[in-house]
């Protein structure tokens, strides 16, 4: 059975196997953050346990979706969706990007666990920055909104911007 001090003692044992890359705090009563350190931006995963699920979500709270961008967005994150495992994307109330994972009480495990967290940071480090940009360049929205050839011409060659920008915002913040 899967309890809140299974659930604390899995945190305890990924942060002792890896103490560079894993923290974690306990939140009220059934929640809790753990946060991946070794990337950048550092990655703050939310968890919540309510006997039944486990639920694990990141939040984009630096993205903020400008207004011409919803409709690129929504394509953007339902065509991540269908190739995306164990994980989907979505929108919390507030209307924040989020990744979530859920994991049955029953299937609950250190490797099951310690396999969604890291599904999770994989998943983020290769797609934050496109759903970030897609998210906040108005520039990039008529392209992808454009009908299905335009789009599949476009893919590539906005991965290889998006590429780029990411390269450069990197290198000029390390400096």
């Amino acid at each position: 059975m899967l309890t809140a001090g299974r659930i604390e003692t899995f945190l305890t044992v990924m942060v002792q196997q890896s103490p560079e890359e894993w923290v974690w705090q306990r939140l009220p009563e059934g929640f809790w953050t753990v946060k991946f350190k070794k990337s950048y931006p550092p990655l703050d995963f939310f968890i919540e346990f309510n006997q039944d699920i486990l639920y694990v979500q990141y939040i984009f709270r630096d993205v903020r979706v400008h207004y011409s961008c919803w409709q690129a967005l929504y394509r953007t994150l339902l065509r991540l969706n269908e190739d995306l495992s164990l994980v989907k994307f979505g929108l919390t109330a507030r209307d924040n990007i989020c990744l979530m994972g859920e994991l049955p009480s029953d299937q609950f495990s250190l490797d099951t666990f310690q396999n969604l967290l890291g599904l999770m940071v994989q998943y983020l480090q290769e797609l934050y920055w496109e759903v970030g940009i897609v998210a906040e360049t108005d520039e990039l929205a008529p392209l992808l909104t454009a009908g299905e050839a335009s789009r599949a011409f476009l893919d590539k060659t906005t991965r290889d911007l998006i590429q780029t920008i990411k390269t450069e915002t990197i290198n000029v913040r390390k400096d």
